[in-house]
């Protein structure tokens, strides 16, 4: 009996060794290298050796654009922000021999505009790479200086870069002194004259919400004459429109009817006015 114990357990053994074994290859057969990022890697990061590394990946799940040579990597601009541990795909990076940093994420006709704000126009540090915002700008459009007016020039506006650095080490936003809004060349120029005759404000938007609303200028003054006043009020000495005069009321009469015997009589008086 102890022989044939010890001959099952020595059996076992051998089969359990050798399923492992059969698995194991299987796994290996099924398995791929991919690159992946070590490290956070914001717009603009030129990749080097220490940003990458491989980490076995199924093949049955291999995404399109991915890497199994480092190598290939080196030198190449960031376009869209990575996380540690995300693979890194052809769709993210600049084109090659494209260069690195801000102007690789510039697509052709477009233009990347610096708009310097404070942490209340910039909404508190929340504004950030990859977010919408609009652009609000006061001031006077009246060349000989007028009351104030509130417009918004620029909707649905993506933001390229906010500052030298995207978030602290926690993650948390923090205040930036510019944010680079990625714009056409006629938006460009809007720009320009805001940040040059009035204050630029940014609106943070839903990037999901993508309606252009352009709403009308709201002047300084409609603020204190209610919600639905945009406009400026007439001047007091201004001629105002005659009024109509009223038809004459009818003046009321009274008829008294006077029966004598089979005679029958009726007489209409009017009121008389005072």
């Amino acid at each position: 009996m102890l022989v044939l114990a010890l001959f099952s357990l020595t059996l076992s053994a051998v089969i359990a060794l050798l399923a492992y074994r059969i698995l194991q290859s299987r796994l290996s057969s099924e398995m791929a290298t991919v690159v992946v990022a070590t490290q956070k890697l914001p717009l603009g990061t030129r990749l080097a050796a220490e940003h990458l590394k491989l980490v076995s990946w199924p093949k049955a799940s291999l995404l399109e654009g991915s890497f199994s040579d480092p190598k290939e990597l080196v030198g190449r601009g960031v376009l869209v922000p990575m996380s540690p541990k995300e693979p890194v795909l052809e769709g993210k990076l600049a084109p090659r021999e494209a260069g690195a940093g801000l102007t690789s994420a510039i697509p052709e006709g477009m233009r990347a505009v610096a708009v310097k704000v404070d942490p209340v126009t910039g909404v508190s540090g929340f504004v950030l790479p990859g977010t919408r915002v609009d652009v609000i700008v006061t001031g006077s459009p009246d060349e000989r200086g007028g009351k104030d007016t509130a417009k918004m020039i620029l909707e649905y506006v993506p933001v390229l870069s906010a500052g030298k650095s995207l978030q602290d080490e926690d993650g948390k936003p923090r205040d930036v002194p510019v944010v680079t809004l990625l714009v056409s060349p006629a938006e460009a120029q809007k720009l320009a004259l805001a940040s040059a005759d009035g204050k630029i404000q940014l609106a943070l938007r839903n990037p999901l919400d993508q309606r252009q609303e352009n709403p009308d200028a709201v002047k300084k003054a409609a603020l204190y004459r209610g919600p639905s006043s945009l406009t400026e009020a007439a001047p007091a000495d201004a001629p105002r429109p005659a009024a109509k005069r009223a038809a004459p009321a009818p003046t009321p009469v009274f008829v008294v009817e006077v029966i004598q015997g089979q005679k029958r009589d009726r007489l209409t008086f009017e009121e008389a006015r005072p």
